[in-house]
């Protein structure tokens, strides 16, 4: 873990400024972290990736936004944990877990889907690590959405192909951990693992861009990919 820590310190230090400038343009538009919704159909639970200010992902804004404004009844928000340097994703997991448990008994029918970004896909993987697709609380995760998963795991169900888009099936992450609990979501068709090519986070071997794994964001064909997947996975 400390390696993986020093490594993404390393990418960002490298690509301070076009990842900090795309960071910092979506900041000015992104929602702030607001309280606890009503009870809706389906949240969007978002884990930001290592030093996002908190609130929802920069590479998630459009996905969100499309899935919000085609499936009606939603809402979002964000996990609450420091996606600081040193890798302290469990707490993240757990507060996902945490707010599950009190949030199915609050709203029986609301269904969710986990969103995480770099650290924030490591925060998803605990999170889902406790459950099982068919449990009272599995059952109602209906879609997992992860960039640049630093626990990418080669060929494993879910991982998302396109030669058009660059994104990698046969890729394993600087902390590739095939959990058993994730590969069953996964083999559910309910994961969506995204790693680009060059993303040397989710694609540790064959890494030619240190800009790579902070432009999900701004490629339009991941957005639609992620978005279309959610929408598929939330409309009733």
């Amino acid at each position: 873990m400390v390696r993986l820590a020093l490594f993404i310190s390393t990418l960002a230090l490298a690509s301070s400024f076009t990842a900090g400038d795309l960071v910092r343009r979506v900041e000015k538009s992104a929602p702030a972290a607001s309280a606890e919704p009503d009870c809706q159909d389906y949240l969007l639970i978002s884990a930001r990736g290592t030093d996002e200010k908190q609130g929802p992902s920069f590479v998630f804004i459009d996905a969100i936004k499309e899935t919000l404004s085609t499936v009606p009844n939603g809402a979002e928000v964000d996990v609450v944990y420091p996606a600081t340097w040193d890798m302290q994703y469990q707490i993240g997991s757990d507060w996902i877990k945490d707010f599950l448990s009190k949030r199915v008994e609050k709203c029986p029918d609301e269904e969710y889907a986990l969103l995480g970004y770099s650290q924030g896909a490591m925060v998803a993987s605990g999170a889902i690590d406790s459950y099982k697709p068919d449990d009272a609380v599995g059952q109602k995760i209906k879609a997992v959405v992860m960039f640049g998963n630093p626990m990418h795991v080669s060929g494993r169900p879910g991982n998302a192909v396109d030669k058009d888009l660059r994104l990698v099936s046969d890729a394993s992450g600087v902390a590739t951990n095939d959990d058993a609990a994730v590969r069953k979501y996964s083999s559910e068709g309910i994961v969506l693992d995204v790693c680009l090519q060059d993303d040397y986070v989710c694609n540790k071997g064959h890494s030619k861009d240190p800009m790579a794994h902070g432009s999900y964001g701004a490629d339009k064909g991941v957005q639609d990919l992620a978005s279309r997947f959610l929408i598929s996975k939330l409309s009733k």
